[in-house]
């Protein structure tokens, strides 16, 4: 969606609870997720590690530019290196992380909403590729989400 679409599109009255679309039977592991919406990026971390399985969930490598929907699920992690670490899942494989500074905002709102609904999932795409003279692109991801269903103040670089 591009920066005129986000501006300009009617936003959904705020309520205190987290907007959960669809599709309600989104399930990771034969548990249901709670799908939250929203209209602000969250960037996702550390794909370059996982380049293969993103090309596999997206159908394979192509020249063509990359833009493919998908659902993800954010999953609190033991981690030696973050003790704030969020995996960032697609159909149960890995393909990210939140970012360190995100990981330590949202951890704690990830871990409420799971034991409140189960899991949590948030609307996304992955996108990138397309032919460079070097080869293909790589490929990232980036969720949808509203900071406020985390409990996170937004900040100023983040809209409204």
């Amino acid at each position: 969606m591009g920066l005129f679409d986000r501006l300009f599109r009617p936003r959904p009255p705020r309520t205190d609870e987290p907007r959960i679309t669809a599709p309600p039977d989104f399930r990771y592991s034969g548990r249901v997720a709670a799908t939250l919406a929203g209209d602000v990026t969250l960037d996702v971390v550390g794909e370059s590690f996982r380049q293969d399985t993103l090309w596999r969930l997206v159908g394979g490598r192509r020249p063509a530019p990359v833009r493919e929907a998908i659902v993800a699920t954010l999953v609190p992690e033991d981690n030696e290196y973050d003790e704030n670490a969020v995996s960032v899942l697609i159909d149960g494989q890995p393909v990210g992380y939140l970012s360190r500074a995100n990981a330590a905002r949202y951890r704690k709102g990830v871990e409420a909403l799971i034991r409140q609904h189960g899991l949590v999932a948030l609307r996304g795409v992955i996108l990138g590729g397309g032919q460079r003279p070097d080869g293909l692109g790589p490929l990232g991801v980036v969720l949808e989400h509203d900071p406020a269903d985390f409990g996170v103040v937004r900040r100023p670089d983040e809209g409204d």
